[in-house]
């Protein structure tokens, strides 16, 4: 990872973590963490979410379809739309 980026993560009953892209040393356990804590039809609710293109309001509630190798947590949502929630950017709870 560059010099200067400092890393922060959390996998708590949010999943609120902050930094550049996991470096290959580091990504593996972090999307590890990730899928033990948040399995395909876990329940979840989107506290913060960036997208430009759809608009997914705090509070939408949905079921994860799965978490990829950059820790992307992929969404159903209950109005319809299905999205990743960004390893670093969005923030999704669990609701179980």
């Amino acid at each position: 990872m560059a010099s200067g980026i400092s890393k922060e993560y959390s996998i708590s009953s949010k999943f609120r973590l902050r930094t550049a892209f996991p470096s290959d040393r580091t990504s593996s356990s972090i999307c590890d963490r990730i899928r033990e804590k948040y399995p395909p039809g876990t329940a979840v609710e989107v506290v913060e979410f960036h997208d430009q293109y759809r608009d997914i309001p705090a509070g939408t509630k949905g079921r994860v379809l799965v978490v990829d190798d950059t820790g992307t947590i992929h969404c159903e949502f209950e109005n319809g739309v299905s999205l990743g929630a960004l390893w670093g950017i969005d923030i999704v709870k669990k609701i179980d």
